[in-house]
């Protein structure tokens, strides 16, 4: 399927486009809300600035695609896998990233507050700015990945690997301590 067909598709009513293969494409500046896209090959795609919020992208292959400010709230990125991806200023506010896979993403200035990162994979992830306030990172691993200047507060960090992280002028959450 090219852009042109999901778009027309898209603009019928049909939302489903699960297992899609749109690799390279450019979907940049669209509304896809509500679009089932899980299981969908989105790799290397420019969606940059799309609303794809409440959106299903469950599985989906979206490594070293270009989300700059992005719409994702409320969308399901569950098992999702996110490597290289440029995730900058996106908006993400409970979005599901359950065991996505986020080595070396991009998410400088994202706003994840209240995010499911369950078990999420963000080694090398730059989270410089992020605001993770109120989200769920227990059991996440994200040793290596820069957490400069950004907002833990409230957020769930039990079990998570902080080794090697930079948390420099982090807002961890109350109590938490951290161990050099």
């Amino acid at each position: 399927m090219d852009v042109f067909s999901l778009l027309k598709l898209y603009s019928t009513g049909i939302r489903d486009f699960s297992k899609v293969n749109l690799s390279g494409a450019v979907l940049s500046q669209t509304n896809l809300s509500k679009v089932n896209l899980s299981l969908a090959n989105l790799s290397r795609t420019n969606l940059s600035l799309t609303n794809l919020s409440r959106s299903n992208l469950s599985g989906t292959n979206l490594s070293g695609t270009n989300l700059i400010g992005a719409d994702l709230n409320g969308t399901d990125l569950t098992g999702a896998k996110l490597t290289w991806a440029s995730l900058m200023g996106a908006d993400m506010v409970g979005a599901d990233l359950t065991l996505a896979d986020m080595i070396e993403a991009n998410l400088g200035l994202a706003n994840m507050s209240f995010a499911n990162l369950h078990g999420a994979y963000l080694i090398g992830a730059n989270l410089n700015g992020a605001n993770l306030s109120g989200a769920n990172l227990s059991g996440a691993n994200l040793s290596g990945a820069n957490l400069s200047w950004a907002d833990l507060s409230e957020a769930d960090l039990t079990e998570a690997n902080l080794t090697g992280a930079n948390i420099n002028g982090a807002t961890m959450p109350d109590g938490l301590k951290v161990l050099a």
